[in-house]
């Protein structure tokens, strides 16, 4: 139905979608709304709300997210995502998650490059975009980039996001870790203004960078691609690093779980 596969599992209420090869992706303009393009790389990442009525799916091929209702007859596609100030290749939509209410979405595009003040522009910095919706209707828009503090060249920031109980994290699976002079990459911690009591009239929802975390004493190895996926559950972290090294085996990877003492131990 509208150029999706629909496979309803009735004993699990689980509804399995995907993109018909054999549908017409085109508008009455014809266009291609949905991105049926060579490459796009739809379904690259996705993410479902608490209630299951909202998927997003990210093509950074495209540059685009798309927002989708279930309301468990059908997927519907409701509204584009697209970065106020992101260009073609910027990985855009390479990572995705809404949060538990479905009114937040965060979008990365770890291919982005920063103009850091009067700094020179930092290439493949990468950034994530926070797009809020008050309302029931599809209207999520973009209110704030999230940034390091200070981007630097292929971090690669926004190889993968989450938000979650009032925090989000975006993945630096490029950052060089200056302190150890390699490249392991890093995990920025974004927390919701107003926990902290800051009041910020016209963007309740205003994140500010609340620290990182950086991989330590992990046998030598370097460009462990630390932070290329990521979770967050309260106050504990899981971390993909997969160019981790173990036991004379390339790229085995690894996953870090890090539990932290609010304000006291992390970040």
């Amino acid at each position: 139905q509208n150029g999706y596969y629909e496979v309803d599992n009735t004993n699990s209420n689980q509804y399995f979608v995907g993109k018909n090869p054999d549908y017409d992706y085109k508008d009455d303009n014809g266009d291609n709304p949905l991105g049926n393009n060579e490459l796009d790389q739809f379904g690259y990442s996705v993410s479902i709300s608490e209630s299951g009525e909202i998927i997003v799916v990210g093509a950074p091929e495209n540059d685009e997210a798309y927002v989708f209702s279930n309301d468990g007859i059908s997927v519907t596609e409701i509204q584009i995502l697209v970065g106020s100030d992101t260009l073609s290749s910027d990985e855009f939509g390479m990572s995705v998650s809404i949060d538990d209410d479905g009114k937040n979405i965060v979008v990365g595009a770890p291919d982005h490059d920063i103009n850091f003040n009067k700094l020179p522009t930092r290439i493949d910095s990468g950034a994530a975009y926070l797009f809020y919706n008050e309302s029931s209707t599809a209207d999520w828009t973009e209110i704030q980039k999230l940034v390091t503090n200070i981007p630097q060249n292929n971090e690669n920031c926004g190889r993968c996001v989450n938000i979650r109980h009032g925090q989000i994290s975006v993945g630096c699976g490029g950052a060089l870790i200056q302190l150890l002079n390699d490249v392991r990459g890093s995990l920025s911690i974004f927390e919701q203004s107003d926990i902290n009591q800051i009041q910020i009239a016209d963007n309740p929802s205003r994140f500010e960078l609340l620290g990182r975390l950086i991989p330590f004493d992990i046998d030598g190895a370097t460009f462990i691609d630390f932070g290329t996926s990521c979770d967050i559950f309260q106050n504990q972290f899981a971390i993909g690093a997969p160019g981790v090294d173990l036991s004379g085996i390339t790229d085995i990877g690894s996953i870090y779980s890090v539990y932290c003492v609010p304000t006291l131990v992390c970040p």
